[in-house]
């Protein structure tokens, strides 16, 4: 069977050779050439999706499907070519693994990062297409004092296989400066899964306390535990699998968190970790013993660290050049800056943020130039990061431009210097800011609330206050919290009032407020969120929300109150929540008036003209559908869900016509052949933004349905209902908006306008 598969493998090799060679000869045949592989290709992939009860057909697409997954092929991508995975129980708690089945003996497997984001390795089981898997290689000798093989018997918690493990350091010698770490690696070399836990003891000790590292001095002095004394509270622990063959499990650990290090010298090094299921079930003392160099910093040794870490630049990620441009500040010292500044003025923008963000590192006035120079760029986005390296660094030069660019800039640059205004924490900053709390513009007030919190002093506490009774709520949410969970200063309840008696409750500001009073109200939080409670109403979401958070506050009764979104409830239910309001009402402070919520939203002018105008229908006796009626559109809801029609007029029905036309052809290779329309013509429309095929209701229509019928009855209810009628209307309107446009666009090119 594999001199076959081998063969089979040669001939196919052969035969697309032959056809690459035809093409470059003959271009139109190499155009249907290409189309065929299209046409297969989505064969394939259809045929692997809808064959799931039919192993013998999903391994013939499987076969043409799987030698496309590639190492690095991005998670997407994949999950394009095979579509959502399958339950396998072997699996089901780790997230990082896509499984394909084919029946018992038959399966894929996909290996993603430990981000899920980019393949690490794939793996068929029974279908015969991977060769053959080498021995792994022995230990390298460079390797030897770090590395060790530890043969795992099977057990109960995991089958026999082979772990590949140890500690070892970035550099056997570094210079005194550099990051003091080494990594913790685990990898499996054998044939069957390993799965240990990881965690559950660094709570309150702040490092992984099964981690051990003892570390002697060139006299065989113990360096000191800078943790000795710390309580260890556990922690959140994890499941960790590695697969054969597959993605390493690794730990960097910082030596410093382990010991007092006092600088240069020769050390030994002794690190352990106690591997462990957690159940002890299975205990494997990872070990290794190494000596470690630090040495002292002379000039000569400082640039060449600085050339290793400009040249780690070129390969660094994107997400990690912030940290890699912080390790030349921190170590370079003062024989950064010259770096710096290269890196500030020139190459890729997010090169030159990144070393902008670590100028305030050593904050001297070298740093200082380079971030005034960058803050006459060109480029926005660094100008931003100019401005926030000023603000860091806090010197008057700095302070002085700031206040400057401030007159100058616009929004979002200008949001950004009122933050860097409050990271200087210099009394001209404030004031700035203090004089941006009264700016007509919501981003302008909002940032100003960020540079008072960075600035953080009394002064800045002081003009925050001036601002928890403002009529506008989103602007006294942002102040409120600020003053309470970030500044940490007295709450009084009275200033979320307003907030918790809107009626369109579940929005963060809403359920955000009620958790700010729950925890620091103090005494006044029972009462303060009991005046919120709808008293003649048993079976209500938004008392659901309110005393789940009376439950946990300061002094709080005993009580229990029943709720399910999904149901209307039993009579018991009802009658028993009625008992838990009247016993809870007496502790309730005053009740207030309910605040404004309803949304508006300009009336779509059309010609020919459309009426949005929406008619909500009540439920009819003993149902619970209700009817909604807006432009071309029919919905029915419930909270249970609904269902939604379009019938529009002549006139617009060929508005809607032409999105589903042009999904048609882009979604089949025949449909786009036969469309006549150019390979330009196609990738233009797929840049076109698809309209969507539903409606999109803010708030959702099932929460908005649940307010409206939850609603004590009277002006509330009848406000719940144009709340509703708004919403849907809002977005009746959008949706045509959304596929006018698409129309419009899509005919351009398609006419080859």
């Amino acid at each position: 069977m594999n001199q076959s598969h081998r063969a089979w493998q040669f001939c196919s090799s052969f035969i697309i050779a032959a056809i690459v060679i035809a093409g470059l000869l003959q271009s139109s045949d190499r155009v249907i050439a290409d189309d065929r592989e299209r046409e297969q290709l989505e064969e394939a992939k259809q045929a692997f999706r809808n064959s799931r009860e039919n192993p013998v057909e999903r391994v013939k697409a499987a076969r043409i499907l799987y030698p496309l997954i590639r190492p690095g092929m991005s998670q997407s991508d994949a999950l394009a070519l095979l579509g959502g995975p399958d339950r396998f129980p072997k699996r089901d708690s780790h997230s990082r693994f896509l499984v394909y089945l084919m029946g018992d003996q038959q399966r894929i497997e996909i290996e993603l990062d430990r981000q899920r984001q980019l393949v690490v390795q794939k793996r068929e089981i029974g279908l015969g297409i991977d060769p053959p898997r080498f021995p792994v290689p022995a230990i390298p000798d460079a390797m030897k004092p770090y590395l060790a093989d530890y043969p795992i018997a099977a057990s109960k918690m995991s089958e026999g296989t082979t772990l590949r493990a140890g500690f070892f350091p970035d550099k056997a010698e570094v210079v005194w400066g550099e990051p003091l770490t080494v990594t913790l690696s685990i990898a499996n070399i054998g044939d069957e899964d390993f799965e240990f836990t990881f965690g559950g003891d660094y709570r309150g000790i702040g490092r992984h306390n099964r981690i051990k590292i003892k570390m002697v001095d060139a006299n065989g002095q113990e360096l000191a535990d800078p943790r000795e004394r710390a309580m260890e509270f556990g922690g959140i622990s994890a499941k960790e699998l590695i697969a054969p063959r597959g993605a390493d499990f690794t730990h960097t650990i910082d030596l410093t968190q382990f010991r007092v290090i006092p600088g240069p010298g020769s050390y030994k090094l002794n690190c352990t970790f106690d591997l462990d299921s957690g159940r002890g079930q299975l205990q494997i003392a990872i070990r290794s013993e190494f000596p470690f160099t630090i040495l002292p910093r002379t000039p000569k040794r400082v640039a060449a660290v600085l050339d290793q870490l400009h040249a780690k630049l070129e390969s660094t990620p994107e997400a990690q050049l912030a940290e890699t441009m912080a390790a030349i500040a921190r170590f370079g010292r003062e024989d950064s800056a010259p770096r710096l500044a290269k890196y500030a003025h020139e190459g890729p923008v997010a090169r030159r943020v990144a070393a902008l963000s670590a100028l305030s590192i050593q904050a001297g006035d070298p740093e200082l130039e380079i971030a005034l120079t960058a803050a006459a760029d060109a480029d926005p986005t660094i100008r931003i990061a100019a401005y926030d390296a000023l603000g860091r660094i806090g010197k008057e030069r700095g302070i002085d431009l700031l206040l400057s660019a401030l007159k100058q800039e616009e929004s979002p640059v200008k949001d950004a210097i009122l933050v860097s205004l409050g990271l200087s924490k210099s009394a001209r900053g404030r004031e700035a800011l203090a004089v941006a709390m009264e700016d007509p513009s919501p981003a302008i007030r909002f940032a100003a609330i960020s540079g008072l919190r960075q600035c953080g002093d009394d002064h800045a506490i002081a003009v925050l206050r001036q601002y928890v009774a403002s009529p506008d709520l989103a602007f006294r949410y942002r102040v409120v919290k600020t003053l309470a969970e970030e500044l940490r200063t007295p709450l009084n309840t009275d200033w979320l009032m307003p907030i918790l008696m809107c009626r369109r409750h579940n929005s963060r500001e809403w359920l955000d407020s009620l958790s700010a009073v729950q925890i620091w109200g103090g005494k006044q939080a029972v009462p303060a969120l009991l005046s919120c409670v709808d008293y003649d109403v048993p079976w209500s979401h938004r008392n659901f929300w309110i005393l789940h958070n009376v439950k946990y506050a300061a002094g709080a009764p005993e009580f229990d109150y029943l709720y399910d979104p999904n149901s209307t409830g039993t009579a018991e239910q009802h009658a028993q929540n009625r008992r838990t309001l009247e016993k809870l009402r007496p502790l309730s402070g005053p009740i207030g008036a309910s605040t404004v919520w309803i949304t508006t939203v300009p009336t779509l002018e059309m010609n020919p003209p459309v009426d949005f105008t929406p008619i909500v229908t009540e439920p009819a006796p003993g149902e619970t559908l209700a009817t909604i009626r807006c432009g071309f559109f029919k919905l029915t809801q419930n909270r249970n869900g609904g269902s939604e029609s379009l019938e529009p007029t002549d006139e617009y029905r060929p508005i809607y016509q032409m999105a589903e036309k042009v999904q048609a052809i882009l979604n089949s290779p025949e449909a786009a052949n036969e469309s006549g329309l150019s390979e330009q013509q196609l990738k233009d429309l797929r840049q076109l933004s698809m309209p969507g095929r539903s409606l999109v209701v803010k708030e959702g229509l099932v929460l908005l349905y649940i307010w409206w019928q939850e609603a004590p009855a009277g002006p509330l209810r009848q406000r719940a209902r144009d709340e509703l009628g708004e919403c849907v209307r809002a977005a009746v309107q959008q949706y045509h908006v959304d596929h006018a446009n698409y129309a419009t666009a899509a005919r351009k090119i398609m006419d080859g306008r």
